[in-house]
């Protein structure tokens, strides 16, 4: 039923989809869903099935708790390896909650799980590909395959995307990269079916890099692949082997040093920043590290309210670009326009820890400006609408 209504999508809209299963994309990169423009919000998770003999209630609880909050779009690290019928199970218990996922195949070149004495050592390409697609590439659940996690090299990249198609053409192809320009970028783009870029510039660099990184990937995939942007959510600290292995409390100085996580304010800013470019789709990395962090349950709460805003504003994020040309007098002021009929909203967010006013001047004269999301004083006159914003406050602005 699916791949019929994006038939009528592709008779209608006029447009060229590929297709693939549960999911289609236009020729701008957004995610059809029945005929409409979807702009996904999805969570970084590990669900291993090899623990579930003994830990089950504690998957159980993750996929509850996950299922409760505005995310159902993963990408799971753990459903690769294991048993069979353990490996379905976890994705049984996920299709149950109206989640979805791409499973992670980030291993499958020679110097990983083909290495020696890697999990697939010894093994063809061809038939350790399908050990680990074969089982579960019918699965409901499965909504791709996530074949690129910061690998260095597009080359490689592009050999195993191939080899995935061979082994299972009907699932698109995530991959990710942590390269900040549109020339590093490309090669990736050019293997993936979807382009995922991270920059996490918390807390050694400027906040704003997040909005030029975006921008290159945009770039790298020449406006029309679909591209998702990863939020910063975690920092170095939940990495120290006391904290990630023992749970121990460490010295407060290595969790307000270079180690430290984000602010929910900055999480909020580092995500309309993204949202500011030309992007289909975000990502948050992820949920075991919030789990993990000392301020664990103010952490996912925050995550969960981003995501949450994201999601609502969303209709305004697949809007058309606007054609207008619209310049503002603000440098730290980032925005982007989209249009829907008559009406234009702005995405827009100060980059600075400072408030700052910005006139944004559009071609033509505007009556009434509405925030739909954030605080702010938006006024309009004529051909100008003045932006307050509060230091790294995001909103969106509906000119009419």
């Amino acid at each position: 039923m699916r791949l019929l209504t994006n038939s009528l999508a592709v008779l209608l809209l006029g447009i060229s989809l590929p297709v693939f299963g549960q999911m289609a994309f236009d020729s701008h990169g957004r995610w059809m869903d029945k005929g409409h423009a979807r702009f996904p919000v999805g969570l970084y998770v590990v669900e291993e099935p090899r623990f579930l003999p003994d830990q089950r209630d504690q998957m159980i609880h993750r996929l509850d708790d996950i299922a409760d909050s505005p995310f159902k779009l993963l990408i799971d690290y753990g459903n690769t390896f294991g048993p069979v019928e353990r490996r379905k199970e976890v994705l049984d218990e996920m299709h149950k909650r109206g989640l979805s996922t791409f499973i992670s195949l980030e291993g499958i070149y020679p110097d990983r799980w083909f290495a020696n004495g890697g999990p697939l050592g010894g093994k063809t390409l061809e038939t350790g590909l399908a050990s680990l697609i074969d089982p579960i590439k019918d699965h409901p659940a499965v909504l791709g395959w996530y074949i690129c996690d910061e690998y260095p090299n597009p080359q490689p990249v592009n050999d195993a995307a191939k080899a995935v198609r061979k082994a299972d053409p009907n699932h698109p192809l995530l991959v990710c990269s942590n390269y900040h320009t549109a020339d590093k970028l490309q090669g990736f783009a050019d293997a993936g079916d979807i382009l995922a870029v991270d920059d996490y510039p918390i807390p050694k660099r400027r906040i704003d890099r997040v909005a030029e990184t975006m921008a290159e990937m945009a770039v790298a995939a020449k406006h029309a692949k679909p591209r998702w942007a990863i939020i910063q959510g975690c920092g170095n600290y939940v990495y120290n082997e006391d904290v990630r292995e023992r749970g121990a409390r460490i010295d407060p100085q290595l969790i307000r040093g270079t180690g430290r996580l984000p602010t929910p304010r900055e999480m909020r800013c580092m995500t309309f920043l993204a949202l500011t470019q030309d992007i289909t789709g975000v990502l948050f990395y992820y949920y075991r590290d919030y789990q993990l962090a000392y301020d664990a349950k103010v952490r996912w709460e925050a995550v969960k309210s981003i995501a949450g805003e994201v999601t609502k504003i969303s209709p305004m994020l697949v809007a058309e670009a606007s054609t207008d040309v619209v310049t503002c007098d603000e440098q730290a002021i980032h925005f982007r326009v989209t249009q829907s009929g008559e009406a234009k909203y702005v995405i827009a967010v100060n980059a600075s820890t400072e408030v700052r006013s910005g006139i944004l001047t559009f071609p033509s004269s505007m009556q009434q400006a509405e925030l739909i999301t954030g605080s702010g004083l938006a006024y309009v006159k004529d051909r100008s609408l003045l932006l307050t914003l509060d230091g790294y406050e995001g909103v969106v602005v509906q000119v009419r």
